[in-house]
C-alpha cells in the first residue's frame, strides 16, 4: 500500500510541485486527469490520486481554521469512462 501511495505521490508533485495547494484551479485538476488518462492510466488509480489531492486540500483547510469547508474532487467534471467515489 505504501507503494502506491508514493505513486501517485510521484505523479501529483509532477504536475502540481512547487505551487501552493490554494493556487490549484480545478481546471488544472480536470487537465491532470485527462492527462493521465490519455496516457492509459486505469481510472481507479486516477481516483487514488485525485482521494490524495483532496486529503490534501482537506488537510489545508482545516489547518487554516476554515469551517464549512470540504473540496471533493468529484465535484469537478469528470471525463468518460471515469468515475469518481
Amino acid at each position: 500500500m505504501r507503494k502506491s501511495y508514493n505513486a501517485s505521490l510521484k505523479n501529483l508533485l509532477h504536475l502540481f510541485g512547487g505551487r501552493k495547494l490554494f493556487a490549484i484551479t480545478p481546471k488544472m485538476i480536470s487537465e491532470y486527469k485527462s492527462l493521465r488518462y490519455d496516457d492509459g492510466v486505469k481510472p481507479a488509480t486516477i481516483n487514488r490520486e485525485l482521494a490524495m489531492l483532496s486529503k490534501a486540500f482537506n488537510i489545508a483547510v482545516k489547518k487554516a481554521g476554515i469551517e464549512n469547508f470540504h473540496f471533493h474532487c468529484s465535484q469537478l467534471e469528470t471525463i468518460p469512462a471515469l468515475t469518481l467515489n
